[in-house]
Order: C-alpha cells, then sequence, then structure tokens
C-alpha cells in the first residue's frame, strides 16, 4: 500500500521519535487525511517541504516507509 503526499500543512516539529511534518495524505483508497509523517533528520523533513512547493506533482511512497522519509 502506498500514500500520496500532496502538501505540508504544518512543521516541521521535533518530538521523542524524531521530526515531522503535518501533511495532506492521500490513500489507496482516494480519500483525504491530514497525517505526522516522520523523518529521520531534519533536513530530510526541510526537503519535502522544499519539493513540495516547487510542484504540483504528489509524492508518493510506501506506506511501510511512512515513518522514515
Amino acid at each position: 500500500m502506498s500514500v500520496k503526499i500532496h502538501k505540508v500543512l504544518d512543521g516541521p516539529y521535533e518530538d521523542d521519535y524524531g521530526y515531522f511534518l503535518v501533511c495532506l495524505v492521500e490513500d489507496d483508497k482516494g480519500e483525504l487525511h491530514h497525517n505526522e509523517i516522520y523523518f529521520e533528520t531534519m533536513d530530510a523533513a526541510y526537503s519535502l517541504i522544499k519539493h513540495l512547493s516547487n510542484t504540483i506533482e504528489a509524492v508518493e511512497i510506501d506506506d511501510e516507509d511512512i515513518d522514515n522519509v
């Protein structure tokens, strides 16, 4: 299963588990949700912000990798 990240809504934030962004995410049924997407580094989180601010295409990731984008 994969999800598509359409937009960063808020963040990045840091907690005990790492860094995360609150994103607008489309699931495999086509439904949209607000989800926290975790990253290993703050730079990785900012990289997604930069990428999504320069394109209209969603970023598709495997659901099993969602905590390690």
